[in-house]
């Protein structure tokens, strides 16, 4: 079995794949080299986690996930990093627990 990071990675990855906006231009890698072609794109990565052990009962874990938005520099770049925005943040937000 994958590690929790990975699986939450993968859960983001998975809901923000198909957005009108990006499509199934969406990498998992903070180094993936986004090219011309795959614009508009996301890149989805974790970059810092905090782990709290209660008592050994049970370990909490805050984790940050990176969802980062791409698209050809033109004139209205700004307008479609917007809508990119608004799709993930909706996606996201229909389903807080990511499937689990």
């Amino acid at each position: 079995m994958s590690h929790a990071r990975q699986q939450i990675r993968e859960a983001v990855a998975v809901t923000v794949t198909g957005l009108t906006a990006t499509g199934s231009n969406v990498f998992q890698s903070r180094v993936y080299p986004v090219q011309t072609d795959d614009l508009p794109a996301l890149v989805v990565y974790t970059t810092d986690e905090e782990v709290e052990d209660h008592n050994g009962s049970k370990t909490i874990r805050n984790l940050i996930v990176m969802v980062e938005g791409y698209a050809k520099a033109t004139a209205d770049v700004d307008d479609v990093l917007d809508d990119i925005s608004e799709q993930v943040e909706t996606a996201i937000y229909a389903d807080l627990s990511l499937g689990g």
